[in-house]
């Protein structure tokens, strides 16, 4: 099992939820890559934790954030209009 030093010990010293950024270990060991980031949580505040989880899910929010990318959407009206007093032809 590897523990992240700098992510576990100030969490049990204080208490609070911590955000650290993986070290050259976590890497090597953990397999952590470049993306990623480790969220700690004392025992003491996780059911707080897991009921926010739960209120995300049930009021329709998806975690983790999923990101479309189109080559081309339509723009909002507003834009259009902005688009037309600016001389711009914003029609797809």
């Amino acid at each position: 099992m590897v523990v992240d030093i700098y992510g576990v010990v100030p969490v049990i010293q204080s208490g609070n939820c911590q955000v650290s950024i993986p070290c050259r270990g976590d890497r090597y060991a953990a397999m952590a890559g470049d993306d990623e980031m480790i969220f700690t949580v004392p025992r003491g505040r996780l059911e707080d934790l897991i009921m926010g989880l739960r209120h995300v899910h049930e009021t329709g929010s998806k975690l983790p954030r999923t990101y479309k990318m189109e080559s081309e959407y339509e723009l909002p009206e507003s834009y259009a209009k902005i688009g037309e007093m600016l001389g711009i032809d914003v029609t797809p």
